[in-house]
């Protein structure tokens, strides 16, 4: 009895450390968000600081986990990302003592490349169904005054305070005339994307689970399906309308997957309703939106290429890049704001602004390693997105894995903060969503609803 009472002491204390963690894994995710409203809005005065706000609360979840014997499984997966990673340590020594790199690049470039993959798996590990299904109904809800937010910033001019950036002295990206890409609670119109691209996966999940398996209700669905609309129809990006288009094609092979009939058809036939939907409303009541982003586009892919033609082109660069790349490569994290910042006369080289080549050109054959692991790391991902689909009856897996994905396979994660927060966060969300497991009627990612649980408790 007092070994039974011991161990049922021992599973509460876990699950309180976990839930912990989950939660600190959320306040990092919602500072991801709301950060640069911080360090544009608020207090942009210590804007440089604010960029290392999510740190503590990693470096707090690395220690709750070793502390309380909580690190995840080491799969082959995860254990090669952290042989890389020490690996990367070395190199860095040895850049900076042959080349003469300032150290603080060195250090910043190693954060670029590693700093969040144990993070990942630590999500992977400890995220339950419930708390993804938290994950998609706070942040749809977050949705909706965002929406707002990206509208006023599309109505007003380059020079409104909305539409501040973080140099005094620039004025933000503009779609055509004095239309602006939207930035959102972000620094930078990338930030909005990323964002944009997560909700499409999330609203398309809960419009694909039967209604009792939502966590939200009809009313607050139909008012975040608006707000998502809202943010691509302003958003001035071909790269969220591409996303978006990669989703949607997700969730129609998640109806291949899937083994209930009436989700199959559901899987089979919405996303193609939505989608005309969208664009009726696109090219009606957002008219304005849709002129001046068509233009664009047009311009866009007369001077720089189709976006599928820079995604293949991204590939290509790889093969470029290796006859002049050199064995120890310049300089891990120079091609970064913080790393040519740092460094003396790194503004002046020419370093690819693909994220593949530019990791070869900074690191050399160690470079081609992580390259590897990144590439190994997607398909990885897409593996067990595939599995858990058709195992959970579930379209997240998949869905969620559409835009992890890709930023794990080209997204300028060792570049720029917020592309590399979302894309290992995201990893981490797919890790956890590739767990989920059948469990009767409605999968574990959410609790039978209220009316239901009385029935059976009438029973």
């Amino acid at each position: 009895m007092n070994a039974l009472r011991a161990g049922q002491s021992r599973t509460e204390a876990n699950e309180k450390i976990r839930l912990l963690i989950v939660n600190l894994c959320f306040t990092i995710y919602w500072l991801l968000i709301f950060e640069g409203a911080l360090r544009k809005w608020f207090l942009p005065g210590l804007q440089k600081v604010i960029f290392f706000i999510r740190d503590p609360f990693v470096i707090y979840v690395y220690y709750l986990v070793v502390k309380h014997h909580m690190v995840p499984k080491l799969t082959p997966t995860f254990a090669i990302g952290l042989i890389l990673g020490t690996v990367f340590i070395s190199l860095g020594l040895i850049q900076s003592v042959v080349l003469g790199i300032n150290p603080a690049v060195s250090a910043i470039g190693w954060r670029g490349y590693f700093w969040y993959l144990p993070l990942a798996f630590i999500i992977g590990e400890h995220f339950k169904g419930k708390d993804l299904a938290r994950l998609c109904r706070q942040t749809l809800i977050v949705t909706i005054p965002i929406a707002l937010l990206t509208y006023m910033q599309f109505r007003s001019g380059p020079y409104s305070f909305l539409n501040k950036t973080m140099d005094e002295d620039s004025t933000p990206f503009l779609i055509g005339g004095d239309i602006v890409r939207t930035s959102g609670t972000f620094t930078f119109s990338i930030g909005q994307v990323l964002f944009i691209g997560s909700i499409v996966a999330m609203l398309l999940t809960l419009w694909l689970l039967p209604k009792v398996s939502r966590p939200i209700g009809r009313p607050l669905l139909w008012a975040s399906t608006g707000a998502v609309l809202v943010n691509i129809y302003t958003s001035g990006s071909r790269s969220a309308f591409f996303e978006s288009g990669i989703t949607l094609l997700a969730a129609m092979f998640s109806g291949i997957l899937i083994t209930n009939r009436n989700q199959q058809l559901r899987c089979l036939a919405l996303p193609g309703l939505i989608a005309i939907v969208g664009a009726v409303f696109y090219i009606t009541v957002f008219n304005n939106a849709f002129v001046v982003m068509s233009e664009r586009m047009a311009a866009a892919n007369a001077s720089e290429g189709s976006t599928l033609a820079r995604a293949v082109g991204i590939f290509t660069g790889v093969f470029e890049t290796l006859p002049r790349s050199t064995l120890m490569g310049i300089g891990m994290g120079l091609g970064s704001n913080a790393g040519m910042f740092l460094a003396a006369g790194a503004r002046h080289l020419k370093l690819s602004e693909n994220e593949l080549p530019r990791i070869i050109e900074e690191s050399g054959v160690t470079g081609i390693l992580y390259v590897g692991y990144r590439m190994w790391l997607f398909f990885w991902l897409l593996g067990g997105a595939i599995i858990a689909t058709r195992r959970a009856n579930n379209p997240l897996p998949l869905l969620l894995f559409s835009f992890s994905g890709i930023l794990i396979l080209v997204g300028q994660m060792t570049l720029q903060g917020t592309v590399n927060g979302y894309g290992w966060l995201f990893a981490g969300f797919s890790i956890a969503a590739n767990r989920l497991k059948d469990s009767g009627p409605q999968t574990n990612f959410l609790k039978p609803s209220k009316k239901k649980t009385s029935r059976k408790r009438a029973a």
